[in-house]
């Protein structure tokens, strides 16, 4: 299994903590090593300010990495989406690398912060799907629907290690597949420990 070292996890959570004075919205942090995914996470009132706004207010047409609204802003919902730009550099631009099968099996772990728990993200599955697939209707009434609709669209799909009732987050972007394309990059959410922003 993968670590993360003391080190990381403090910078993190003094991130976690800087960032935590200036946006009210923040919910949490994700990284992923070896890649440009290393940002504050956010959770609005819709799934449309946060395209274009920072954690703090202001306009940015980057964005933020923010949950659906839709969701437990704990992450406690059996699935869980995150949505940030497909860009040249940075945010989940990187996600449409690991449709090569070396970068995909590089790419199986992440990490999660929330305000007060740190997770392990065990990545399985990348799909592509519309933006209008009923995947995105969360958190769904039939997870076993749910995962067979994610297996059906899937590039690549390795069977969970985690018991079947284990939470799972899908990191969506756009992609070029065909009009109003998605990738979904998924993962379960395993707890590590808790963590304190005091």
């Amino acid at each position: 299994m993968p670590e993360i070292s003391d080190r990381k996890i403090r910078d993190i959570t003094d991130k976690l903590r800087e960032a935590s004075q200036y946006s009210t919205d923040l919910i949490g942090w994700i990284y992923l090593a070896d890649s440009d995914i290393d940002y504050p996470i956010v959770q609005g009132t819709d799934n449309q300010y946060y395209l274009h706004h920072a954690p703090d207010g202001r306009e940015n047409a980057l964005g933020t990495i923010f949950l659906s609204y839709q969701c437990a802003k704990d992450f406690s919902d059996r699935q869980n989406i995150l949505y940030g730009h497909n860009m040249q550099s940075g945010m989940f631009g990187d996600i449409r690398h690991f449709k090569d099968p070396a970068q995909f099996s590089k790419h199986r772990y992440g990490w999660l912060f929330t305000m007060d728990s740190l997770y392990r993200i065990d990545f399985y599955a990348l799909a592509i799907v519309s933006a209008y697939d009923e995947i995105y209707d969360v958190p769904a009434a039939d997870s076993a629907a749910w995962q067979a609709s994610l297996r059906a669209n899937s590039l690549y799909y390795n069977e969970p290690q985690q018991s079947d009732d284990c939470a799972v987050i899908a990191l969506s972007t756009c992609a070029s597949d065909f009009e109003n394309a998605r990738a979904l990059f998924t993962g379960q959410l395993v707890r590590i420990r808790e963590i304190d922003l005091t």
